[in-house]
């Protein structure tokens, strides 16, 4: 299996992909995470699944589509998992990676908006926002993480310039 695995990540490193690493999700697939050609900030995930079948970029890969806005951090564009791949934690292995790239690169904060899909997935995705990720979820439906390590230091930055002499 892991002979697959090397041959997929040599596969996605010709194309021009930018490879980040691999992961075991929890149905014991292997999740080869990596950066696409013309998506650098964003994070396209290649299933390997325990029988050998395997997806590809235009036909099954997991998309998470980023991109760096003005105000160094991240712009949440879209979040792609086919239905039959959802509920087994690549979604998951997806955010925890784009979180990851966000606190390296030391980017202030995450944002999107949540689409409104019907009921049933409007609770799936706030729990996976908000619970699960802390992201912050106002009443238009906005969502924003901040990176903790940034704001302490920009809040040290803003008391240093503004310290009043006593």
């Amino acid at each position: 299996m892991w002979e697959l695995v090397n041959e997929e990540i040599i596969d996605l490193q010709q194309q021009g992909n930018h490879y980040i690493k691999t992961c075991i999700a929890q149905d014991d697939t292997i999740v080869i995470l990596y950066h696409p050609l013309f998506y650098k900030h964003s994070i396209f995930a290649r299933l390997i699944k325990p029988n050998g079948t395997r997806t590809s970029e235009f036909q099954g890969d997991l998309k998470l589509f980023a991109i760096k806005g003005m105000n160094n951090q991240y712009e949440l564009l879209h979040l792609f998992i086919r239905q039959e791949d959802r509920n087994k934690g690549y979604g998951t292995i997806l955010m925890n990676e784009l979180i990851a790239c966000a606190r390296k690169r030391c980017f202030n904060y995450i944002e999107g908006n949540l689409r409104n899909i019907d009921d049933e997935s409007d609770g799936k995705l706030l729990h996976f926002y908000g619970c699960k990720f802390g992201f912050h979820i106002d009443k238009n439906r906005n969502i924003r993480w901040d990176n903790p390590n940034q704001v302490t230091l920009n809040y040290l930055e803003h008391n240093a310039y503004n310290r009043h002499p006593s």
